[in-house]
C-alpha cells in the first residue's frame, strides 16, 4: 500500500544553517490476508497518515499511530524479543545472538512495526515533544538494530534539544548503518531503480548518507567546528553535487571562516 508523501516545512533562523529538513513518512503496513488484526492495523495506518496531511499530529498519534503500536505489541505479546529487519544484517545477527546467550527467545519481523514507531516520533516531533519522541526512536532502534532512518532521525531530536555532540555521534552511525545496508544488496541499483532501491520513504541509501553528512555538518557547525562542518559538506557534494542545502551551508561556512581571517 502507498500513501502521498507530506511536506515538513520547518522555520529557519537567521544567521546559521538550517536544520535537516525532513519529510513526513509515508506508512508501510503489512499485506492485507485477510486476517482482522491485519486489516485493522492496515486502517489505523491510513487514519494517521490522513491526519497528518492534515497537520492534526495529535489525532494521527491518537487515532492512527498509537492503536497501531498497541495491536502489534499485542501480536508479539510474551516472553520473546522482536528484532525487525530491512535486510539480513549485523545487527539482526548481534540481537539474536545476544538473545540465545540470554536464553531468551527472539523473532524477526519486518519494518513495520518500528517504522509505526517512527511516525509516531514523527508526530511528536511536529508537536515539540522532543523529549518523548526521542524515546520513542530509541524504541524503534531497540527493535530494529543499527537502522539508518531512525538514527538520522534521533540525531535531528538531539540537534533539536541542543546536544550537538551526540548528535554527531548518533549520524556517524547512520552512516555505518548506511555501509551496512549497502553491503547486504537488498537496496541495489535495478533496472526500474537505476539509483538504487529506497530504503524508507522513497530515499535511497546514498539519500540517507547525505542527510546524515548534513546532519554532522550542522552540528560541527553550531560547536563552532567551521572547517570540520565544510568537510562535512564537501563530502556530501562528493555524493551529489546538485544537494542544494549543502551548497547553502557551504556559502555560509565560507563567510563565517572569512569573519575569522
Amino acid at each position: 500500500m502507498r500513501y502521498p508523501i507530506v511536506a515538513c516545512v520547518l522555520v529557519v533562523a537567521c544567521g546559521s544553517p538550517a536544520p535537516e529538513e525532513r519529510t513526513a513518512p509515508s506508512a508501510t503496513a503489512p499485506a492485507s490476508s485477510g486476517a482482522e488484526a491485519e486489516i485493522s492495523i492496515d486502517q489505523r495506518l491510513q487514519m494517521g497518515v490522513a491526519m497528518l496531511q492534515r497537520g492534526k499530529c495529535d489525532r494521527a498519534i491518537a487515532e492512527g499511530f498509537q492503536p497501531a503500536i498497541e495491536a502489534f505489541e499485542r501480536e508479539y505479546a510474551g516472553d520473546q524479543q522482536v528484532i525487525a529487519s530491512r535486510a539480513s544484517g549485523s545487527g539482526v545477527l548481534m540481537a539474536l545472538l545476544t538473545a540465545a546467550s540470554e536464553q531468551r527467545n527472539a523473532v524477526v519481523v519486518g519494518p513495520d512495526y518500528p517504522d509505526t514507531l517512527y511516525m509516531r516520533a514523527f508526530c511528536e516531533i511536529e508537536l515539540r515533544d522532543l523529549g518523548r519522541a526521542e524515546t520513542t526512536l530509541r524504541k524503534a532502534l531497540a527493535i530494529m538494530p543499527d537502522d539508518v532512518v531512525y538514527s538520522c532521525e534521533l540525531g535531528h531530536v538531539l540537534q533539536q534539544r541542543n546536544a550537538q555532540a551526540e548528535a554527531i555521534q548518533v549520524y556517524r552511525a547512520a552512516l555505518a548503518n548506511a555501509d551496512m545496508l549497502d553491503r547486504s544488496g537488498a537496496f541495489a541499483p535495478t533496472p526500474d531503480y537505476p539509483a538504487g532501491v529506497p530504503v524508507f520513504n522513497g530515499h535511497t541509501i546514498d539519500d540517507w548518507r547525505r542527510r546524515a553528512l548534513r546532519g554532522i555538518g550542522y552540528s560541527q557547525f553550531e560547536l563552532g567546528d567551521f572547517q570540520a562542518a565544510e568537510q562535512s559538506y564537501l563530502q556530501v557534494l562528493q555524493i551529489d553535487p546538485n544537494d542544494e542545502q549543502a551548497q547553502r551551508e557551504l556559502q555560509l561556512i565560507h563567510q563565517r571562516l572569512q569573519n575569522t581571517i
